[in-house]
């Protein structure tokens, strides 16, 4: 876990270490939505093998990346108990099941792995892309399957609110989906304020009398968040010398 005070710390350090202090200190809520916007690059980065984003920053995305996600990774399923669907239907001929991903407090992000029971076992989903899904579902040799172990989904907007559903296409029954997913980083908070979530009326949002909330990236990688954070500010500044002295580090820490 990273904590969020620490973080700001080394924020400031890292982003004023060339210009000897030049640079004028951010409010915290900057920096809290810079640490935040960092997070989600890295799991962009790491969590999907991003090579354009990567080369970005200068990193070589290596298996190492299991590591850096540990953190984040949660079950889809409840123990030995699936994730049920909310929603069945039948579309080309086959039957279309919603699976909802996420939570309130674990908000999906990326999947790891999506794997559904059958009266045929388990059998992995096959992800596709929204433009390729009218030609797979009607190509005999990709079209879904439980006979030959094959069914398809793809990942979009829940029906009923604004969250992430996989829908499924199977020619059966399926019994539930399994599985493991990449949950979005926890927002860091450093406290002493009230977020425009807040002030805008969701009380579940902090406030000036929150406690802190940390990142929950393993520690070993806080240093690398912060090179991230910072570079992307020093890239929307037009600060080069920092870009190019982070992209030089970048390259001997992964």
């Amino acid at each position: 876990m990273c904590n969020v005070k620490r973080l700001h710390v080394l924020f400031k350090q890292k982003y004023n270490k060339i210009d000897s202090n030049h640079n004028k200190d951010f409010p915290s809520a900057f920096i809290d939505d810079f640490l935040y916007e960092a997070a989600l690059d890295y799991v962009d980065i790491f969590g999907s093998s991003d090579q354009k984003k990567a080369q970005k920053y200068g990193f070589e995305v290596t298996q190492q990346r299991i590591d850096m996600l540990s953190t984040l990774v949660v079950d889809i399923h409840d123990g030995e108990n699936p994730l049920l669907p909310i929603n069945e239907i039948s579309e080309y001929g086959f039957r279309k099941y919603e699976f909802e991903l996420g939570t309130q407090e674990k908000p999906y992000m990326k999947k790891v792995r999506l794997y559904a029971g059958s009266s045929c076992g388990f059998i992995n989903i096959d992800l596709e892309q929204h433009g390729d899904l009218n030609i797979v579902l009607t190509d005999a040799y990709q079209k879904p399957s439980t006979k030959w172990r094959r069914l398809v989904g793809v990942i979009k907007k829940t029906s009923n609110l604004n969250k992430s559903s996989l829908f499924v296409y199977s020619d059966n029954e399926l019994t539930g989906l399994y599985g493991e997913y990449i949950k979005r980083p926890n927002k860091p908070f450093f406290g002493g304020y009230d977020t425009l979530e807040y002030l805008n009326g969701d009380v579940l949002y902090p406030s000036a009398t929150s406690s802190p909330i940390d990142i929950d990236i393993p520690d070993t990688y806080c240093d690398l968040l912060v090179d991230i954070a910072v570079q992307n500010v020093s890239g929307n500044l037009k600060d080069y010398n920092h870009t190019n002295y982070l992209q030089q580090k970048s390259l001997n820490t992964i």
